[in-house]
């Protein structure tokens, strides 16, 4: 046996046999002579619950995967190309891409007998987040060993720290051969356009001096607008970033608050009935009460009755 294969039978399987799987492929390992394979196994983490149902669709939902992998790219070279034209046109299937990820995760928790609270269903929604900034943490989703939440702070790279049990590989989720990418388009075009024209204008630049200088500040002019544009753009791509990381915390924060609502809802409804029947059952006794009133009122009076007939009883 060998770690990879301890890794599949651990994280395929239910979540709560984990412990006892774990224990049982260590003492294979010990029984077989290979007590380094023993002490890896051990080492595996028991996976969080979000991190268990996002890697029970990546082992069973290559489609939907797939759709979500091809965006989360196309993303990400979108936005390393500076092209705003083509963020903004991708991100508008961005979030429903997320809201059908999310509901798909729900769904099959659910039919491995498992619901999923608000707060775990926001870490999932996060994880598929975190995936489209960051291509090593898109193989960390989709490598179905993940073994907690991932999250996307706006900047930087995503912390992938212990986050899978076995190490995330490089490169491929951003694999795809130069030539069958986008061809670069706005601010980035026109920068090639301004090389062409270089090239042009050097191969039939006149030989007067002043003419070539004036030539030669025009372009530097140019590349100064071109490369002031594209600052402006990543700017603007950046914040796009960080407005959509918010956006997401916003949904998740709203949807626990729409959670904790209809648990206070249930729970009045719940002490509204039970405060019904509390004053039914004190109406009911306050009646029995009144009646054994009457009932004691009667019997003394006939006592009083019959002393008075006869003193001597």
């Amino acid at each position: 046996m060998e770690l990879s294969a301890a890794v599949e039978d651990l994280y395929g399987g239910a979540l709560d046999d984990f412990i006892a799987t774990r224990k049982e492929l260590a003492a294979q390992a010990r029984s077989a002579g290979n007590r380094v394979l023993a002490t890896q196994i051990t080492a595996l983490r028991k996976p969080s619950l979000a991190a268990w149902a996002i890697n029970v669709v990546a082992r069973g939902a290559a489609d939907a995967l797939g759709e979500f992998a091809q965006l989360a790219a196309e993303l990400r070279d979108a936005q390393a190309r500076l092209d705003g034209a083509e963020m903004r046109r991708l991100s508008r299937s961005r979030e429903p891409m997320l809201d059908r990820l999310e509901a798909h995760v729900v769904d099959v928790a659910a039919d491995e007998g498992v619901v999923l609270t608000p707060a775990v269903i926001g870490q999932v929604r996060a994880s598929f987040v975190a995936a489209i900034a960051d291509a090593r943490a898109q193989e960390a989703v989709l490598s179905g060993n993940l073994t907690r939440a991932l999250s996307y702070a706006g900047l930087g790279e995503v912390d992938l720290t212990q986050a899978t049990a076995a190490p995330v590989p490089t490169g491929r989720a951003d694999s795809r051969p130069a030539d069958s990418r986008p061809a670069a388009s706005g601010s980035l075009a026109a920068s090639d356009t301004g090389s062409s024209d270089a090239e042009s204008l050097e191969s039939t630049a006149p030989s007067d001096a002043a003419e070539r200088d004036e030539a030669q500040r025009a372009r530097a002019a140019r590349r100064r607008v071109v490369q002031r544009a594209q600052d402006r753009l990543a700017d603007a791509e950046r914040e796009l970033t960080a407005a959509s990381l918010k956006h997401a915390q916003a949904e998740q924060e709203a949807r626990r608050t729409a959670a904790r609502l209809r648990e206070i809802e249930r729970l009045l409804e719940r002490a509204g009935a039970e405060a019904d029947a509390a004053r039914a059952t004190e109406a009911t006794a306050a009646v029995a009460l009144d009646d054994a009133h009457s009932a004691c009122d009667e019997a003394r009076e006939e006592l009083d009755a019959l002393t008075a007939a006869d003193p001597t009883t």
